[in-house]
């Protein structure tokens, strides 16, 4: 576990483009401590150009979170996800794959931390019992496929990399998107991939695949 060597801010000011999540756009209440799993959501502001900031609400109202949590203010594609129940919160940064559990006092042990030269990481994708958090990292330069898929384990902390070659688009950062890989089953995803190039080369989508895991 890591503990927390920052104070309590209000805004959860994980940058990010391109989302659909709900916006709020009235002034910011007062904060509150998590107690309210099931209310909670994260909520997009929009920034500067076509970039977003993010809050974590319960019940419309913003939570404290750590400003450990705090992502850079540059652009990200990828906004921060709630597991299925709710109580954790996974995000990226510069340094590789985070996951907060809401109202613990440190960091959950279980990360990734970037061992490539990558290009972009995203989507990140719970599955249903939230012992298992999904994305794809991107690699131009090193992985033979362009892609593989990570899957963190909740449990031990590990992350098994597979190779797969993933659907994705680069803009000034590379991601799949959302309906790119998905779980199919508690232990297994499915993925687009494509023929003869990924998307941001108007390539098409070969066929949808099905990866086990462990």
């Amino acid at each position: 576990m890591k503990h927390l060597f920052f104070v309590f801010v209000a805004l959860l000011t994980l940058s990010g483009c391109g989302s659909s999540l709900p916006q709020q756009t009235n002034n910011t209440p007062e904060k509150v401590l998590p107690s309210d799993p099931s209310s909670r959501e994260i909520v997009q502001h929009a920034d500067e150009g076509s970039c977003f900031s993010y809050e974590l609400v319960e019940n419309g109202i913003p939570v404290e979170v750590p400003l450990g949590v705090t992502m850079a203010s540059t652009c990200s594609a990828i906004p921060p996800v709630l597991s299925k129940d709710k109580k954790m919160l996974a995000f990226t940064n510069e340094a590789g794959v985070h996951v907060y559990e809401i109202g613990a006092e440190s960091f959950s042990s279980a990360e990734y931390i970037y061992g490539s030269i990558i290009d972009g990481v995203g989507p990140l994708v719970w599955n249903d019992t939230g012992d298992r958090l999904a994305f794809v990292e991107i690699s131009q330069q090193e992985y033979p496929l362009l892609t593989k898929i990570g899957v963190l384990n909740m449990k031990t902390g590990d992350t098994l990399l597979y190779d797969a070659k993933v659907n994705f688009s680069c803009g000034s950062v590379c991601t799949a998107f959302t309906d790119d890989v998905q779980f199919s089953g508690d232990r297994e995803l499915t993925y687009t991939t494509w023929d003869k190039a990924p998307y941001d080369l108007e390539g098409t989508i070969e066929a949808i695949r099905v990866l086990p895991i462990e």
